[in-house]
């Protein structure tokens, strides 16, 4: 998701009521162009985030079928992708979060899940609270995708 446009600041005041009814008039339009762009990013943003609201929920209702649980490897290959570079310098300074969905017992191998290299918030979802070999990074705890996501979200698109 792009980030929110930045509304424009506050035009400078002089005093002078000829100077300012003309900043004042500047700053109108440029107001009035901001909201546009804010009215097209939300819309935007309120379908990407729904686009992936029903992908999302289409792959949490298959059956859970896998006989074991390779946790180690599946958190290893998501830091990957989440410290992959990008060109847009706002998404390289933006938080890192991983989201997992599992009972966070790695029933495969007898590593220790790594700790990523790089600042990421662990989240972790599963009814029970438990947090089994994930324990160690110390993530948060969600009862359900719903809660999860109005936290991630800050409450919006949820």
């Amino acid at each position: 998701l792009d980030p929110e446009p930045a509304r424009p600041k506050n035009a400078d005041l002089t005093g002078n009521a000829l100077i300012d009814m003309d900043r004042a008039a500047d700053h109108a339009r440029v107001n009035e162009e901001y909201e546009k762009h804010h009215q097209a990013w939300a819309a935007r943003t309120d379908a990407a985030v729904e686009a992936f609201r029903r992908s999302a929920e289409s792959l949490l209702a298959q059956s859970a079928d896998a006989p074991a649980t390779d946790l180690v490897t599946a958190i290893e290959r998501a830091y990957v992708a989440l410290d992959e570079p990008t060109p847009f310098p706002w998404l390289a300074k933006a938080p890192r979060t991983l989201v997992v969905i599992t009972d966070g017992a790695d029933t495969v191998t007898r590593r220790r899940v790594p700790a990523a290299g790089f600042p990421v918030v662990l989240i972790i979802v599963n009814g029970n609270g438990l947090t089994g070999d994930l324990g160690h990074l110390h993530p948060l705890r969600f009862e359900s995708v719903d809660s999860m996501l109005t936290y991630v979200t800050g409450g919006r698109h949820v």
